[in-house]
């Protein structure tokens, strides 16, 4: 997973007693605190695969953290977070060996596509916002989401990975819009599109190094990765329940994606080549 933003946050410490005790949730023991907050991620992590490997430690690490917060509650929304990253690993272990060709030449397609895992919030940290989406909030989230998949099929289909960056641009300020004016997160569904655009700008950057030789590849990550926006507003909306009680789930297990900021910090323009998307137009 480029160079990553770092914003110091507090770490919020588990209460040295119980927590919500007249929930009768079950204490958080000192030993399970530096447990949860140990390093997961290991040293060589990069590719989609050794993203996908730190995740899956990083969400059974925190399962009985969070398991122990809600009393229980939290838990099958963490096993299906590890079920579907099982689910993914034989493709991102496939598109990692069809990378290793290009990266043994100095295109590091897959491995600037992921941030790390050592950049996720401790799970013990408050999320920012404890609202609970309306069924037509959720509906009109999700309406967005396909129609975004759309754009991105359509695009694949010209090579246009700069539309593809600019279209995940703006979903992405929706969706903070969203956030601020009801207070509800909608953290992995934003965590898919900062993803997207991360990788749509990079298919770019390394088109032009391969001489177009990556396109294909790109394009077929960006594909497979966008199947994942199909269940993202869902598990925003189960977090959501959990985050009113004021427990991190989901938006504390994810890494800031620096996107945006490479997109508004992106200066054009070179002309395309060889019918290759090679800069960001705006």
């Amino acid at each position: 997973m480029p160079v990553t933003l770092q914003v110091a946050r507090p770490i919020i410490q588990p209460p040295p007693v119980r927590h919500a005790a007249s929930q009768g949730a079950p204490r958080i023991e000192p030993s399970e605190a530096r447990q949860a907050e140990r390093l997961v991620a290991p040293p060589d992590e990069e590719g989609f695969a050794g993203h996908l490997e730190a995740a899956i430690r990083n969400n059974r690490a925190r399962r009985d953290v969070y398991d122990r917060l809600s009393g229980g509650a939290t838990r099958s929304l963490s096993n299906q977070l590890i079920a579907l990253e099982r689910l993914t690993l034989p493709a991102a272990h496939a598109l990692d060996l069809w990378a290793k060709g290009f990266q043994d030449q100095g295109i590091p397609v897959l491995q600037d596509d992921f941030v790390s895992m050592r950049n996720v919030r401790s799970p013990f940290a408050p999320p920012r916002w404890r609202g609970v989406s309306s069924a037509q909030e959720a509906s009109k989230v999700e309406t967005w989401l396909a129609d975004y998949r759309k754009t991105i099929r359509n695009a694949l289909g010209d090579d246009d990975f700069t539309g593809i960056a600019e279209a995940s641009y703006a979903l992405l300020k929706r969706l903070e819009a969203t956030e601020t004016g009801s207070q509800t997160h909608w953290a992995m569904s934003k965590h898919l599109v900062e993803s997207l655009g991360l990788a749509a700008m990079n298919a770019i950057d390394h088109a032009e190094q391969s001489h177009g030789e990556t396109t294909r590849l790109s394009r077929t990550f960006i594909r497979f990765q966008s199947l994942g926006l199909l269940g993202s507003a869902s598990i925003d909306r189960k977090a959501q329940s959990f985050h009113q009680k004021g427990i991190g789930i989901v938006v504390n297990d994810v890494p800031h994606i620096p996107f945006a900021e490479r997109w508004e910090s992106h200066s054009p323009v070179t002309p395309a080549k060889a019918g290759v998307q090679t800069s960001i137009h705006r």
